[in-house]
C-alpha cells in the first residue's frame, strides 16, 4: 500500500503560516486588543505591549523587561502553554475553519482538492 509521504513538520508549519495571519492567531488564541493598536503579551500579560510586525507574521513585545518575540507556531505554543506539535495541529484547525468559512472549492493546506 503506498500513499503520499506524511508532511513534515516543518512543511506542515510552513503551510499554516502561509495562510494565517498574527491577528487571526492573536484572536483564536483569545489574547486582548487587536492589530493597530497591539495585542496583549502571552509572556508577560501586559496589555497593548505586543505589536505586529509589518508582514503580520508575527510580533514583538514592546516591554522593556519582556521583549519577546513571537511567530505564528510560537504564539500559539505561549498562550496555550502547548507543545510544538500541539501548536501546528491548532494551527491547522484554523486554516480549515477559515477554508470552511470562505471558498469551499480551495484547495487544503497541502494541496489536496475539496
Amino acid at each position: 500500500m503506498s500513499g503520499a509521504a506524511k508532511p513534515t513538520l516543518r512543511e506542515r508549519l510552513d503551510a499554516v503560516k502561509a495562510q494565517l495571519t498574527f491577528g487571526e492567531v492573536a484572536v483564536a488564541v483569545g489574547l486582548k486588543g487587536r492589530s493597530r493598536d497591539g495585542w496583549e503579551c502571552p509572556a508577560c500579560v501586559s496589555d497593548g505591549t505586543l505589536q505586529e510586525r509589518s508582514d503580520h507574521k508575527g510580533g514583538r513585545c514592546t516591554m522593556d523587561d519582556c521583549g519577546q518575540g513571537f511567530d505564528l507556531p510560537g504564539l500559539v505554543m505561549t498562550a496555550r502553554g502547548i507543545s510544538v506539535v500541539q501548536a501546528a495541529a491548532f494551527l491547522e484547525r484554523l486554516v480549515e475553519e477559515k477554508k470552511a468559512r470562505g471558498n469551499p472549492k480551495a484547495p487544503g493546506l497541502f494541496g489536496e482538492g475539496p
